[in-house]
This record gives C-alpha cells, sequence and structure tokens, in this order.
C-alpha cells in the first residue's frame, strides 16, 4: 500500500546578529534578515538572545531597557505584520510592570503571530537570583 499524501515541511529562518548598544541600527539589521526570509518563504523567523541590544555595562543596560509595550517592539510587531511571519525573540530586555519600585529587567522571550501581536511571553529564570 502506497500513500499518496502531498505536504511539505514549514520553512523557518535562524538568524543571527551581532547586536550593539544602538538598538535602531539592531533593529535595522534584524528587519533586513527577517525581510529576507519572508521573501524566501518562512513563516517563522528566529532571532536571538539580546537581539534588541548589547550594552557596554549595567548602567546602560537599565536605560535601554524597555516594557514589552515600548516603542522597539512595537516596531517588530509591525514588522511581522507587514511581512507576514511569526517572530520568535530570544531575549528581550524587558521593563517589568514593577520596574518604577525595583529597576529590575527581566529577559523575555517573545512570539509574536504573524499579525504583530504578542501570543506568548516567557521570563527567563536565573538560577543565581533564585530564592530557595
Amino acid at each position: 500500500m502506497s500513500s499518496s499524501t502531498s505536504w511539505e515541511l514549514p520553512l523557518v529562518a535562524v538568524c543571527q546578529v551581532t547586536s550593539t548598544p544602538n538598538k535602531q541600527e539592531n533593529f535595522k539589521t534584524c528587519a533586513e534578515l527577517v525581510q529576507e526570509a519572508a521573501r524566501l518563504g518562512a513563516c517563522l523567523a528566529f532571532l536571538p538572545e539580546a537581539f534588541d541590544f548589547i550594552a557596554r555595562n549595567p548602567a546602560e543596560t537599565l536605560l535601554l531597557s524597555e516594557p514589552l509595550n515600548g516603542d522597539l517592539l512595537g516596531q517588530y510587531s509591525q514588522l511581522a505584520r507587514e511581512c507576514g511571519i511569526w517572530l520568535s525573540l530570544g531575549g528581550f530586555h524587558e521593563r517589568g510592570q514593577d520596574w518604577e519600585q525595583n529597576q529590575k529587567i527581566y529577559n523575555c522571550h517573545v512570539l509574536l503571530n504573524s499579525k504583530g501581536s504578542v501570543v506568548a511571553s516567557y521570563r527567563k529564570t536565573h538560577l543565581c537570583d533564585v530564592e530557595i
């Protein structure tokens, strides 16, 4: 008995970037990679941890971080929508809802659908910060 089922595996893109402290330059680089992935037929593009920026020091990290509803993630949402592609954003420097009280940031993995909506977010746990 033979099977005549015909289907194609989905195409995904794994993108690598060298991030800098310049968020807009990093976005431009990531956008070019995502646009190319979409042009080649990918349905999902994976961006690496710290795709948004790599700061030169802890103070700069605090300064550059943003909430999930900030301008930078808004740009990535628009990019996903315009390209019709899902985005897996490996590690976003997120200012949490408690930012005003403790100025803590989170290493947050964000998943955007092809309409630009956040469908999942996960704050990674740093084992040295866990109270036992």
